[in-house]
């Protein structure tokens, strides 16, 4: 098993490799959040209703579920979240916020990598029928929808926005573990 400090990661595609959460960026995450509940809460009370009208209200709620819906997620994620959700193995990976399922890596189709504002993922493509076996986490199954329609398909996003690694790293890894494993990835390359 390959557990190492960040900074210090080896790929080694025949070992278990483990990745811990970070509860400091999700502390972050988690106040990022609050700031925006806040400021949703402010224009919900009319605080902005004079610069941008009634639609600032609207903004407001909206702004205010989903960004308290985040900091929940993170919270949750602090208190009662997996110390390693993270785990690459020579027979898978499991992205225990997404789901305790092992998605194998003979059920990936395609690796690919997408970024903006700071915010980066690795996205899994996997055969439709492999997805379904899935058991998704109550969050996934509540973003699901919303990412078929508007990302184009049941697909497996991973960041390391609340882990203890780089994005560069995770994205090594999961290309080394995959292509190691699933020789039809290999030969997309």
């Amino acid at each position: 098993m390959i557990l190492a400090p960040p900074n210090v990661w080896t790929y080694d595609p025949s070992k278990m490799m483990r990745v811990a959460k970070s509860n400091s960026k999700s502390f972050k995450l988690l106040a990022i959040g609050l700031v925006f509940v806040a400021i949703s809460t402010w224009m919900i009370l009319g605080g902005a209703v004079d610069r941008q009208g009634e639609s600032t209200i609207i903004f407001g709620w909206v702004g205010g579920i989903f960004s308290a819906a985040l900091a929940l997620v993170h919270l949750q994620r602090i208190l009662l979240g997996d110390d390693l959700p993270l785990v690459l193995s020579p027979s898978g990976l499991i992205d225990k916020r997404f789901s305790n399922s092992e998605v194998p890596w003979l059920s990936l189709t395609g690796i690919s990598k997408w970024a903006s504002r700071g915010a980066s993922f690795v996205i899994l493509d996997m055969k439709p029928e492999d997805f379904e076996k899935i058991q998704l986490s109550r969050v996934a199954k509540t973003v699901r929808w919303p990412n078929k329609v508007l990302l184009g398909g049941d697909r497996i996003w991973i960041s390391t926005a609340d882990l203890d690694i780089s994005f560069e790293d995770v994205e090594k890894a999961i290309d080394a573990y995959a292509k190691t494993h699933n020789p039809a990835l290999q030969a997309d390359s």
